[in-house]
C-alpha cells in the first residue's frame, strides 16, 4: 500500500488570536491522517504567538510554530512553505474552518489525476461569531482545463484561497507568492494564473471550508483591490495577448468595483466605475446591467 502524501496547512497569523485555535483544530481533525501544521506567527502583538505555541506543545508530532517579525500575508504564507515538509501544500488562514473530509477529498483528486496541480471547492460565508451568513452556492467550475487561465483572468472563475490544495512539485516550477502583491492583496489569483499556466485545474463542488467575514474599512479596501487587480493585468497581460481579452479583463475589474461601491453606498463612484466598465467592453451585458443598477440609485447618470 502507497504511502498516504503528507499535507501542509499553510497557517499565517497576524493578531487572530481569538480564532487561531479554531483554525488549527479544524486541520488536526481532518479525517485524513498526514497533516502537518505550519503556523507562522507574523509579528502579532496580541497572544497569537503564545497560541501558537501552546499547540505546538499539545500536538509536536503535527505543529510547528515559527515567529517572525511581521512582513505581511504573502511573507508569512511563503515562510510557511520554506518550512513546510508536505508534498502538498494547503492554505488555511488564521481565522477559517476547514470541514472534516476537505483534505481526503482533496488528495484523492491529485492521486487520480497526475496532471492536476490545484485543487479546490467551495465555501460558506461566516460572522466573526461563526453564524453562516448564506447558503452555500450552487456553483460549478464550468471551465476546461483549456480555458481555465482566460477564465481565471477575466475574472469569471474564482478558487476559494480557503480551499486551495497545491502541489509543492508546481511551487518549485512557478515560484512563490509575489511579493509586489504583498499588503495589495490578488497574490493568491496571480497564482492560480501561474498554476494554470504549468497544470490543471480541478473543483471539487462541495463545500469543503467555512470562510469567515469581518468589519473592516470597506472603501479603503475596495480601493486597494482595484488597484491590485488592475497590476495583475499588467503582470499577465502579455503583448501577444489579443486586445479583446485585456479589455473585457478591465470591464470585468471596474464591474466589481461598481458592485462593490454599491454594497457601501458609495454611488458615485459605483457609478463611475460602471462607465469605465461600458467603456471598456460595451459588448458584455453584465456591465450595462450594473450600470442601469447604479442609476436606479441617488446618482443620475448620463451615458454619452
Amino acid at each position: 500500500m502507497n504511502k498516504l502524501p503528507k499535507v501542509s496547512a499553510i497557517v499565517p497569523v497576524y493578531n487572530g488570536e481569538r480564532y487561531l485555535r479554531q483554525a488549527v483544530e479544524s486541520a488536526l481533525t481532518q479525517n485524513y491522517p498526514n497533516v502537518e501544521v505550519i503556523v507562522v506567527d507574523d509579528g502579532s502583538t496580541d497572544e497569537s504567538g503564545e497560541i501558537a505555541n501552546q499547540l505546538a506543545k499539545e500536538f509536536p508530532q503535527q505543529v510547528r510554530t515559527v515567529h517572525q517579525a511581521n512582513s505581511g500575508l504573502v511573507g508569512a504564507r511563503n515562510t510557511a512553505i520554506a518550512h513546510a515538509t508536505g508534498e502538498l501544500l494547503a492554505l488555511l488562514d488564521s481565522d477559517d474552518i476547514w470541514l472534516p473530509n476537505h483534505i481526503s477529498e482533496s488528495v484523492a483528486v491529485f492521486e487520480k489525476e497526475r496532471a492536476v496541480g490545484l485543487v479546490h471547492a467551495n465555501i460558506i460565508l461566516i460572522n466573526g461569531d461563526g453564524d453562516v451568513l448564506n447558503a452555500p452556492t450552487n456553483r460549478r467550475w464550468s471551465t476546461n482545463q483549456q480555458e481555465a487561465w482566460q477564465q481565471i483572468f477575466l475574472r469569471n472563475e474564482h478558487v476559494s484561497c480557503a480551499t486551495a490544495v497545491f502541489r509543492r512539485s508546481v511551487i518549485d516550477r512557478v515560484g512563490a507568492f509575489d511579493s509586489d502583491f504583498n499588503r495589495l492583496g490578488c497574490e493568491d489569483r496571480d497564482m492560480w494564473l501561474r498554476i494554470s499556466e504549468v497544470s490543471n485545474v480541478h473543483y471539487i463542488d462541495a463545500v469543503h471550508a467555512k470562510y469567515r467575514i469581518h468589519e473592516s474599512n470597506m472603501s479603503k479596501s475596495i480601493d486597494k483591490m482595484h488597484q491590485a487587480r488592475m497590476k495583475l493585468i499588467h503582470k499577465h497581460g502579455s503583448e501577444n495577448m489579443k486586445g479583446k481579452v485585456i479589455r473585457q479583463a478591465y470591464a470585468a475589474v471596474w464591474r466589481e468595483s461598481s458592485e462593490s461601491y454599491m454594497g457601501i453606498g458609495d454611488f458615485r463612484r459605483s457609478a463611475t466605475s460602471a462607465i469605465r466598465a461600458v467603456h471598456s467592453n460595451p459588448s458584455d451585458i453584465r456591465n450595462w446591467k450594473q450600470l442601469a443598477k447604479v442609476g436606479q440609485g441617488p446618482i443620475k447618470i448620463r451615458v454619452r
